[in-house]
């Protein structure tokens, strides 16, 4: 990526995005790091107060200034993170590492041999897609036993359209068309597969998407 395409962001800027590290916007915790939910103006990515623009994600590193990633447009900034490495760019090809993530999110291969594949990105992105649907966190041991893991628990059930309402966050409850929860629910179990050839590019995420995107547009225009 280019370094023009980059927008730097100073501590303070990133300070009032996230309301003062304000423990309402705290999303989790990584190996290394806290992150945030923050938000910026969508046209000047200025700061801005809650609910008012574009969501962000920071993430701060003990006695650093934040990191940041903002995507926009399915599109992902990232910088001065020192955890990529070259790798093999075939789907069927592996590199061995070092496991490093946060627990719930990484994909079993890793887990298991210590490969890591073009696609095991894409288990992370199912599990962030289930927690969206069910209003959950992936991992809560307050949960009963049984459903204290959120991706043992539901995977039966989300391919059953009857039952996936019944366990979809209340919250959005009218907002979106059954079809498109439906479509939503299938796209992450399919980015869930054991078997990481068997996932979804994030070409194909990203396709599927914009056509539950345009499913919700409709249901809007519809209530207009």
């Amino acid at each position: 990526m280019a370094t023009s395409s980059l927008k730097e962001f100073s501590f303070k800027e990133l300070k009032m995005a996230t309301g003062n590290f304000s423990s309402d916007a705290w999303l989790g915790d990584g190996d290394s790091c806290k992150v945030y939910k923050g938000w910026m103006d969508e046209t000047t990515l200025a700061p801005s107060t809650s609910g008012d623009g574009m969501v962000v994600a920071i993430k701060e590193y003990p006695n650093k200034e934040p990191h940041f990633e903002l995507w926009q447009n399915y599109n992902a900034k990232l910088s001065n993170f020192s955890l990529a490495r070259l790798g093999p760019s075939s789907e069927e090809a592996s590199v061995s590492t070092v496991i490093a993530g946060t627990f719930g999110y990484i994909a079993p291969e890793c887990i298991t041999t210590g490969d890591l594949y073009l696609k095991s990105d894409v288990y992370g992105f199912g599990v962030v897609l289930l927690e969206l649907l069910m209003g959950l966190r992936v991992n809560d041991q307050e949960h009963p036993c049984g459903e204290q893991n959120l991706v043992d628990w539901l995977k039966q059930i989300l391919s059953q359209e009857t039952k996936l309402k019944t366990i979809m966050d209340a919250q959005m409850e009218g907002q979106y068309p059954s079809e498109a929860a439906l479509q939503a629910a299938q796209l992450s179990l399919r980015c869930l597969e054991l078997d990481p050839l068997s996932r979804p590019s994030m070409k194909e995420v990203m396709e599927v998407l914009k056509e539950i995107e345009a499913l919700g547009s409709h249901l809007h225009a519809e209530v207009k």
